[in-house]
């Protein structure tokens, strides 16, 4: 499936209400209680179950993410929610099964940044074969040192042993594809071309 819009840019207002997740309770839940209202199709008697639950816990969010969810729903359809809240676990909430139901597109498109590369899986390849292919990590003891001192994650996973053989499953998710991140910030997404 192919965006014609990133699915997290919600308008400006949802941004805005972010920032009233940190103010006073009776204002933030007068808010979301008024947006609900004009920019969802919600029954008003769910609305008012969601403002009470949003009262009894404010720290869940609830209304904050229904709204957050009728909208996407609104703006790319069904197929375009469930898309967004797999990428939102994907990245938010570190969910290994939600990278592996993600497509190609999906997560080029979440990692919009990130280098796409397509590899051939060898026999014996390993964390650092894995990491210098792609350009990753530098040539040298420095990339060596970089896996040693737990800088490179793997699908969400910490990996400090350079000379560790890639497992499907581990490594390698059911579809394909690996998630590699060298420090807080750079992404590689690696899709291997023989299993």
């Amino acid at each position: 499936m192919k965006w014609t819009a990133n699915p997290f840019a919600l308008p400006v207002l949802l941004i805005i209400l972010q920032l009233f997740c940190k103010g006073k309770l009776k204002y933030i839940v007068w808010i979301f209680c008024r947006y609900l209202k004009l920019f969802t199709f919600l029954p008003l008697a769910e609305v008012e179950r969601l403002m009470e639950q949003q009262r009894e816990n404010p720290s869940k969010h609830l209304a904050h993410k229904r709204l957050a969810a009728e909208v996407t729903k609104l703006v790319h359809g069904k197929e375009g929610l469930e898309s967004a809240k797999r990428c939102t676990n994907a990245l938010y909430h570190g969910s290994v099964q939600a990278l592996e139901q993600m497509s190609d597109e999906e997560l080029q498109e979440l990692f919009r940044e990130a280098p796409f590369r397509e590899l051939f899986l060898e026999p014996g390849t390993t964390v650092i074969d894995a990491c210098r292919n792609v350009r990753a990590i530098p040539d040298g003891p420095r990339g060596y040192q970089m896996i040693s001192d737990g800088a490179v994650w793997i699908n969400h996973k910490r990996e400090d042993k350079p000379q560790q053989v890639l497992i499907p499953k581990l490594h390698i998710l059911s579809n394909g594809l690996t998630l590699l991140r060298v420090g807080k910030k750079n992404f590689y997404i690696i899709k291997w071309l023989s299993l």
